[in-house]
């Protein structure tokens, strides 16, 4: 913890009169990208994990919006990847919401090694959803980082003897390549985007 001397410039220390800031990491794709901070208040806990929701899926827009149009003005074939851990509420009534939280960062640093570039974008997208843009992406090489997923799952091998598929974390996955010119056709490429059971 710091002195809010150290976190603010002087010029705005009075700004809070007492008590300790929140320190939240803003990351995206496994890379930190900054940080907010903010004073606790009361139920300051849902403001964190809303935040740890809803800027992924930030992020997971704009990259598409970005990715939506090529340098010559049309449109890019775009790659997504939408990834819903299997039975992760029987997981979490098994083990616990400490050990499911760790299972999420052992799902996530598989789908992070899946990518296949540097520029595509690994997001927590929901509760146990991730999803995966992959820009100027065919639907074959959209497949091929869905398998490499589903190899480092089983390589992962987190157990999960609450699964009525196998007995590790598995996930389900949904590909699309389309594509992308505008707001229109994301909403159309992440609809058509479902994984299976």
């Amino acid at each position: 913890m710091f002195a809010r001397h150290h976190l603010l410039p002087p010029s705005l220390i009075d700004e809070l009169s007492d008590g300790v800031l929140l320190l939240q990491n803003l990351s995206i794709g496994g890379r930190e990208r900054g940080y907010l901070l903010f004073e606790p208040v009361e139920h300051s806990y849902l403001l964190t994990e809303a935040l740890r929701v809803d800027l992924p899926r930030l992020a997971f827009q704009q990259r598409l919006a970005a990715c939506s149009t090529a340098s010559d003005g049309g449109a890019r074939q775009v790659g997504i990847l939408m990834i819903d851990v299997d039975l992760f509420k029987a997981f979490n009534d098994h083990y616990g919401h400490l050990a499911g939280d760790d299972a999420l960062r052992a799902v996530a640093s598989c789908l992070i090694r899946s990518a296949r570039e540097p520029e595509d974008l690994v997001c927590r997208y929901g509760g146990e959803e991730f999803a995966i843009v992959l820009s100027d992406s065919s639907i074959e090489a959209a497949v091929a980082v869905a398998r490499r997923v589903h190899v480092l799952l089983a390589d992962a091998a987190v157990p999960h003897v609450r699964s009525t598929v196998t007995s590790v974390i598995t996930a389900s996955i949904g590909a699309a390549s389309a594509p992308v010119r505008g707001d229109a056709d994301v909403t159309r490429i992440v609809a058509a985007v479902t994984p299976g059971p």
